[in-house]
């Protein structure tokens, strides 16, 4: 039973942690939208960039959610 309390526990945290990256990149690309508006538009490889890097960190926390499960089987 702790078991399933433990990974139900990591798919919660890592909610958390995608939600807290996407809210911390929103925020940014409002502000810059809003403090520099004659700065131009991103360029589309720096977006294209930056998802990557994104779906690599969540990759990364899932992975380590995984080996933590695997340790406590």
């Amino acid at each position: 039973m702790s078991l399933e309390f433990f990974i139900i526990g990591g798919i919660i945290f890592m909610v958390y942690v995608n939600l807290m990256l996407w809210n911390i990149k929103y925020s940014a690309k409002q502000s810059k939208k809003e403090n520099y508006p004659n700065l131009g538009s991103t360029d589309s490889s720096k977006e294209i960039k930056e998802r990557l890097i994104f779906i690599v960190l969540n990759l990364i926390v899932l992975i380590t959610v995984m080996v933590i499960v695997t340790k406590f089987l």
